[in-house]
């Protein structure tokens, strides 16, 4: 396994749900034995965020937006759109 994000001592795990349960049994073990394995490589966890893509999106949004707000502009860009 492999974890998703580590930001700081945040475990982020983006987990993907037809009906949005994320909070099962299965996902907070996993997300347990993550933060467990890091611990014994001495990154101590103190927040774990399990979401969706969709809620992740909300998340980082405000983050997003001041890195474009930061973005210097890029001039000369050609850009062409492909028909089929």
């Amino acid at each position: 396994g492999e974890v998703d994000i580590l930001c700081d001592d945040t475990l982020i795990e983006i987990k993907a749900s037809m009906n949005n349960e994320i909070a099962t049994i299965s996902n907070i073990s996993q997300t347990l034995i993550y933060s467990y394995l890091l611990k014994k490589k001495d990154i101590k966890i103190n927040k774990i965020i399990t979401e969706t893509p969709l809620n992740l999106l909300y998340l980082f949004l405000p983050y997003l937006y001041l890195l474009l707000l930061q973005a210097k502009p890029v001039h000369d860009l050609k850009f062409s759109l492909l028909s089929y």
